[in-house]
């Protein structure tokens, strides 16, 4: 046997092993896993002072859904598709460090959240109440810095329960979670 085709007999596994134990999947492959019809993630109805929360949450939602296969693009339409609809119900802001007194270096926010997933049936498939996170955030060296670090743990923090409301769907759902 030739040396060439030796090498082939062991690269070619190889290459077959390292693609299907390592979670690859070529694109067109994805599904839904446990939605049945894409699911439209309205804009968040927003019940605290933060300006914007709601409008934000819903696109974490969308983008943690879209890179699982199971958000639909477009708007509500008679029926086409399951809706996931949301509220932003609080948010709490809380100093967890001080530089010195009454000078805060790091705070935590806390938000919490609302789900309700509704088949387009009009049947509720899954209610999510008070799903809640906390994140950290720095105190800037100014209101504008502080801002920013504040939004950007707003949004880190509506990731972060959007994968949770993702799982806790699919477990609730008794179907698997890609």
């Amino acid at each position: 046997m030739k040396k060439e085709n030796v090498l082939w007999i062991w690269i070619l596994p190889a290459v077959f092993l390292v693609f299907s134990s390592c979670g690859y999947r070529f694109s067109g492959s994805r599904d839904m896993a446990f939605a049945k019809n894409p699911i439209i993630i309205e804009v968040f109805e927003n019940r605290t002072m933060e300006n914007g929360a709601g409008f934000l949450a819903a696109n974490r939602f969308i983008e943690v859904f879209s890179r699982r296969g199971a958000a639909a693009g477009g708007e509500k339409d008679a029926g086409a598709a399951d809706v996931l609809s949301g509220v932003v119900e609080s948010m709490s802001i809380s100093t967890i460090s001080e530089k010195s007194r009454h000078q805060p270096s790091e705070r935590r926010l806390t938000l919490v959240l609302s789900l309700t997933w509704v088949g387009k049936d009009g049947k509720i498939l899954w209610r999510g109440k008070k799903i809640s996170g906390d994140r950290d955030y720095r105190v800037g060296a100014g209101k504008l810095e502080t801002e920013q670090n504040r939004r950007r743990a707003v949004s880190d923090l509506a990731g972060i329960l959007g994968e949770r409301a993702f799982y806790m769907m699919a477990r609730e759902s008794g179907r698997r979670a890609p």
